[in-house]
This record gives structure tokens, sequence and C-alpha cells, in this order.
């Protein structure tokens, strides 16, 4: 991931960016269809993401929830953006082995 993620500028390393990184389709209704094919979508669904993000925000939990979400789990990570991973690894592993868990059990 670091290899294709992050770049050194003199003694620092930054991530790189690509605005292709998000370009999946040039079909906007694809775009804007998402959340009502995640809804859709058969079987138990988990959605974990960061507490900052600017991609998943609140208001994407109150879109998914408008759509019919209700059933789908949300647990955002505090402290974290976008790399769950990276920004907090520890939580992001509880928060999965918790889900498994739960639905283990279930």
């Amino acid at each position: 991931m670091a290899y294709h993620s992050l770049r050194r500028e003199g003694d620092d390393w930054t991530w790189k960016f690509s605005p292709e990184v998000f370009r999946r389709s040039n079909k906007p209704e694809e775009w804007l269809t998402m959340g009502e094919r995640l809804v859709q979508a058969p079987g138990r669904k988990a959605i974990v993401h960061g507490g900052k993000s600017q991609l998943f925000t609140r208001e994407s939990v109150a879109y998914v929830r408008e759509l019919g979400g209700n059933d789908i789990v949300m647990i955002a990570i505090p402290e974290a953006r976008h790399h769950l991973m990276l920004d907090q690894p520890l939580a992001f592993v509880t928060v999965l082995r918790s889900i498994l868990s739960i639905w283990e059990m279930g």
C-alpha cells in the first residue's frame, strides 16, 4: 500500500493523490445510484468509516438510512480519516472483530 500511496518530498513523506482514483465509471447515472445499489445488495452489510472522513460523512450515513439502509451497521472510528487501517489500526481491527463476532452468533 505504501509503495503506491506515498511519495517522498525532501525528508518527509506525503500521500500521493490522483483524481483518477475515484473515476470508476464515466456514467454519472452509476454514481447517482451507488447508494441505492448498496442498500439493495443482498446479505449482511456493515460500513466502517473514519469519523473525520471527508468521503463518508454524517450526511452519507443519513442518506443511506433515508434510502432504506436501516439494517446496515454503520460505525465511525473516531480520529480516523479515510485510511482506517493506517489512521487507527487497533480501533479498526477491534471494530471488524466485533462485527464478525456478532454476525457469527446471529
